[in-house]
């Protein structure tokens, strides 16, 4: 009965192609099954393989690109003795999602498991898209579960030990179990529940989840991720332990200075605290790896950036002003000081120095910072009033101040006033001091001027020195 309503429907007036062309047969049967339906389609199907083109998958796959039941698949299947793979579930899923059918595609999902299809993520994208992103509204925590328990049909359990994933979930092919396009729908999904409590715990699941898989994600990707989460943590450790993860992900694609600026944006603008103290150190933290990265935000790559970095770190200071649950203390102000230094704002650096001097909650950390952002900025000369009050109030300066000042010193170009002041100034002089002097008189010639002055004027000290830091 099918081959009598084959024949019937066959188009006489239809002219042999070259056999070549099986992408151009197959766009004309997808477009004979949207115009007139699946038997149509089949029916010119059948004609080309009167013609020696034999049906194949992708014959089958055009035949199905307006089907969404799965009486289709099955009688498509048995006309074109064909049987239907992972792809042509997957047409029947993407047709029903597309047509707003999300439940009928869950149905098809199931019918495909029972059938003994192996779900892929191809299968299961527009699946969880479906549940877990409509531009009206929120998904329901129902749809968010069902998604959770489709996606872990998709990835199976890993067994206790394996040091990588196993060879069937491995991202070696399209199509591949696991891709960033996954997690993506379902960690913005997640974070979008009012179930924190719930969820949450979930959404970090599957950040490792993508380490095991070591799924693969561009800069742009790992920056976006990491905020998403972020700002979805209940507390600031919480943001800023997702940070940490995110930042040393395997398949991640690290992040740029692009992230880092938006990262430490989004980080800024989280919600302070009101029953635990507030702590600088996490956006600190945040600041001196994008520094160690090699993006330090004073850098000038790029002005957007710098501004950027910069306003969020004002951001903090004015609510630090504000906040009424904590009061700030010594290393809420280092930190705050340090942030400004790495930014390359020297002035606001000095503005908070001022202030702590004054009230006398400052400590030796404080003066390193506040020295080394005058020796970065060009004001040495500010550094030496600043030194010249350390040394009038009686504050006892450590080892590692001195080595500070000696640098700006020398940053400025005084190398002569730094060996001076390491001559008749310093105490207990440390190797360290005349390392650093070396380290700038050494590249303009400089070197041996600094070492005869110190063995003259500090012989006991010369004679302690290792070999090492003579031969500099």
């Amino acid at each position: 009965m099918v081959d009598q309503f084959i024949q019937e429907q066959e188009d006489s007036s239809f002219c042999p192609v070259d056999t070549s062309q099986a992408d151009n047969r197959n766009q004309r049967i997808s477009a004979r099954a949207q115009e007139r339906g699946l038997k149509h389609a089949l029916a010119l199907q059948k004609s080309f393989a009167d013609q020696g083109f034999q049906a194949s998958p992708s014959a089958m796959s055009a035949v199905l690109s307006s089907s969404y039941s799965v009486e289709d698949l099955k009688f498509a299947s048995k006309t074109m003795g064909i049987k239907a793979d992972a792809y042509h579930w997957a047409t029947l899923i993407r047709n029903a999602v597309q047509g707003g059918r999300a439940r009928d595609a869950v149905t098809i999902y199931h019918h495909a498991k029972a059938d003994g299809i192996r779900p892929n993520a191809i299968m299961v994208h527009p699946l969880l898209r479906a549940l877990c992103s409509s531009k009206l509204r929120t998904p329901k925590d129902s749809d968010i579960h069902c998604a959770l328990a489709i996606y872990r049909g998709l990835v199976p359990p890993q067994p206790d030990s394996p040091s990588s994933p196993p060879p069937s979930l491995k991202p070696t092919t399209k199509g591949s179990v696991v891709d960033v396009a996954i997690y993506n729908t379902l960690l913005r999904a997640l974070v979008s529940s009012q179930n924190t409590e719930e969820f949450f715990p979930i959404a970090l699941s599957l950040v490792e989840d993508m380490d095991t898989h070591n799924v693969a994600m561009d800069t742009m990707t790992t920056a976006s991720i990491t905020i998403l989460l972020m700002r979805s943590a209940p507390s600031f450790s919480q943001a800023f332990d997702v940070y940490k993860r995110m930042r040393v992900l395997k398949g991640g694609g690290g992040i740029n200075l692009e992230g880092y600026v938006a990262i430490l944006r989004a980080f800024s603008k989280l919600p302070f605290p009101r029953k635990s103290p507030f702590s600088l150190d996490p956006y600190f933290h945040i600041i001196r790896d994008m520094r160690d990265a090699g993006h330090p935000a004073a850098s000038g790559k790029d002005d957007n950036f710098v501004r950027d970095a910069v306003v969020g770190i004002k951001r903090i200071h004015q609510q630090l002003l504000v906040e009424g649950s904590f009061t700030p203390n010594t290393h809420d102000w280092n930190s705050l000081m340090q942030a400004y230094s790495f930014a390359g704002c020297c002035p606001e650096v000095i503005r908070i120095w001022n202030m702590i001097y004054v009230n006398g909650i400052f400590d030796s950390a404080s003066v390193n910072i506040v020295i080394d952002a005058c020796g970065y900025g060009g004001q040495a000369q500010l550094a030496s009033h600043i030194w010249s009050q350390l040394l009038s109030s009686g504050f006892i300066l450590s080892s590692h101040n001195w080595g500070t000042f000696l640098e700006c010193l020398c940053r400025a170009g005084q190398l002569d006033e730094a060996v001076k002041r390491l001559c008749c100034e310093i105490e207990e002089p440390d190797p360290e001091h005349l390392r650093i002097l070396l380290k700038f008189a050494t590249p303009h010639g400089r070197g041996h001027m600094v070492k005869k002055r110190i063995k003259e004027f500090l012989p006991d000290f010369w004679k302690k020195l290792s070999p090492e830091i003579i031969r500099m």
